[in-house]
């Protein structure tokens, strides 16, 4: 997921999109929820996901945490 988040600014810059939050990109949320919407179970299989979350500086109110965190079943 970090790499994920990281990604985002830079094609977000390359699009030509104005950088939100703390230089995140605009569509940070919607991006995550549609990378989430994606790790489902179907009729032909499943998929697993081990996701590490890097918080920056320990601060859980970055955007890039925060909006991870409002897409898992759990934050802590």
């Amino acid at each position: 997921i970090f790499r994920f988040v990281q990604a985002g600014p830079e094609v977000s810059a390359l699009l030509g999109r104005m950088p939100s939050a703390v230089g995140y990109q605009p569509t940070l949320s919607t991006g995550m929820g549609t990378l989430q919407e994606r790790i489902t179970s179907t009729k032909e299989g499943s998929i697993t996901s081990i996701q590490a979350v890097y918080v920056p500086a320990y601060d859980l109110t970055d955007p890039a945490p925060a909006t991870t965190f409002a897409h898992l079943d759990a934050t802590t």
